[in-house]
């Protein structure tokens, strides 16, 4: 069960992970705050912990940690809920720094959990090390499972004080869901984009495309 402290969030676009299921958490030692970036984008303090739960057909396969200690360094770590054998465990077990592949129990799949370099090959420096923590995707409701009350995630994250800024200057900023059939295709698509490459394929991100202007201009 999520420990005290961490606060439930959601995101509109998600990222693709293999058809998984994923429920996210974040966590901020005590007194500091998130911090809101001109462009709607939110720093992390040192101390930070970013939590993220996969799902496979209704098993739980993977608890993900990602960490900025006390130093500025982000750094992620990998928890098995299945053993070497598809076995599921009681105590998720942190795995070493290397690629591994175990079956999961009662599926046809077996799952990937990644190296502690692979974790920031796609949290890169140039998306801000964080991904899907920010105002365009999580400006939406989520009904919070401790009290039952759905709220605007934004709103209240500023009022319970996690937020350093003026958040209403982005009230209307909210990227749009892919299944949204009321948003026109483009933006559903330039949302897919923004979730799924530009975390690589930006200025400064190992995936740049110097020669590509129209992919340039898409996840920009």
């Amino acid at each position: 069960e999520p420990a005290d402290g961490l606060v439930p969030y959601d995101i509109n676009a998600p990222l693709w992970s293999d058809g998984a299921e994923k429920t996210r958490w974040l966590s901020l030692p005590d007194g500091e705050q998130i911090t809101l970036t001109a462009d709607g984008d939110f720093e992390f303090p040192p101390g930070t912990v970013l939590a993220k739960e996969f799902t496979q057909e209704g098993v739980r396969v993977e608890t993900r940690l990602f960490v900025r200690h006390p130093d500025g360094v982000w750094a992620g770590y990998s928890y098995a809920w299945v053993d070497e054998n598809g076995a599921p465990v009681t105590d998720a077990q942190l795995l070493p720094d290397s690629v591994v592949t175990r079956p999961v129990p009662n599926t046809a799949v077996d799952w990937t959990y990644p190296s502690r370099s692979q974790c920031t090959g796609c949290h890169t420096a140039a998306a801000g090390r964080s991904l899907g923590l920010e105002i365009g995707q999580i400006n939406r409701e989520l009904t919070y499972p401790s009290t039952g009350i759905t709220a605007n995630q934004v709103h209240t994250l500023s009022q319970i004080g996690m937020i350093d800024g003026d958040v209403t200057r982005f009230g209307d900023l909210a990227f749009p869901a892919y299944d949204d059939t009321a948003a026109p295709v483009a933006d559903r698509a330039w949302s897919y984009l923004h979730s799924n490459c530009a975390n690589c394929h930006q200025d400064g991100g190992p995936g740049f495309i110097a020669t590509c202007p129209p992919m340039r201009a898409a996840l920009s």
